[in-house]
């Protein structure tokens, strides 16, 4: 496995040497954002590292009650459930709906925005809608709180806190519908966000809805490069920040994987026949032209 050191601006240095991240998780920058830094250390400071007041029968941290106010008011929802991963978060909705569901449908995100992103799934039980929002979330919708946000026909959403720059979920619904899901998944000390990573969501839960400009930003770079490519003659499709590159064979994919790899660009081979290629906002036009340049000297070396 390599070792990686974070440089300035989208580059990373592994093994000596420097490559130019296009597998980042963190398209709005907000990992290392000085405001969502600053209050993790305050709230650590506050409240201590752990949420061990969680153990109490009824109880929790305050710093977590302020975080559960200031999310369900920007999603429109009664009540709100944190959880430290969003794996968490699904065992919960989950354990709830059990045999229930009874459709599953897959054109939420193409029939509500404007821009390309591949569509999370959307569950239908007994005239309720429960709406898988964790790539919508930051990025699309009003202030950027997801496509399900202040949608009364939205009954469930669940959503996860990646792109603040740390783990955790969330499952924002009912104050009746909350009280059901608890009791099918016991809320446990291990379920609970620790008061670093609540710092950090309740800095990010200020900025995110400030940040069309930056969203908008982001998505003509996704709709630049994405055109491009299909210009070139590739395949593609887009998932939010990320677009994918379909090959036809898993030794292709492999070779423009490795030869982008030898030219000091990192991309992600996410299945054999398909590199994923993650912007962000520090993607400059140059860098992106770059990536481009790039991937034409691996066209031409199949040509010859």
């Amino acid at each position: 496995m390599e070792t990686i050191t974070p440089l300035d601006g989208p580059f990373f240095l592994a093994n000596g040497h420097c490559f130019l991240n296009f597998c980042s998780s963190d398209p709005l920058g907000l990992s290392n954002h000085p405001d969502l830094k600053k209050n993790a250390i305050r709230f650590i400071l506050q409240y201590g590292t752990s949420n061990s007041s969680l153990l109490l029968p009824e109880g929790e941290l305050s710093c977590e009650s302020l975080v559960k106010r200031k999310l369900k008011d920007l999603l429109g929802k009664e009540s709100v459930l944190l959880f430290s991963s969003i794996l968490y978060a699904e065992q919960a909705v989950h354990a709830f709906l059990g045999s229930n569901v009874t459709h599953t449908i897959h054109s939420l995100l193409s029939e509500t925005s404007g821009y390309l992103c591949d569509p999370k799934t959307l569950y239908k039980t007994n005239g309720s809608l429960f709406i898988d929002d964790r790539h919508a979330f930051g990025l699309y919708g009003k202030r950027g709180m997801g496509l399900a946000a202040h949608l009364d026909s939205v009954t469930l959403i669940l959503g996860s806190f990646s792109i603040c720059g740390t783990p955790g979920g969330y499952v924002a619904t009912s104050h009746l519908l909350l009280e059901q899901i608890i009791k099918s998944f016991p809320y446990s000390p291990e379920s609970g966000i620790p008061p670093a990573s609540l710092g950090i969501i309740d800095a990010a839960l200020d900025l995110i809805p400030t940040m069309d400009g930056e969203r908008a930003e982001l998505h003509q770079k996704v709709h630049f490069l994405n055109h491009q490519l299909q210009e070139m003659g590739f395949t593609t499709s887009c998932q939010a920040f990320r677009i994918l590159i379909h090959f036809e064979t898993e030794e292709e994919a492999t070779l423009y994987w490795k030869r982008l790899h030898a030219s000091g660009i990192y991309t992600e081979l996410k299945t054999m026949k398909t590199l994923k290629v993650s912007l962000c906002l520090q993607h400059t036009s140059e860098q992106l032209n770059q990536f481009l340049e790039a991937l034409k000297k691996v066209v031409l070396c199949f040509q010859i």
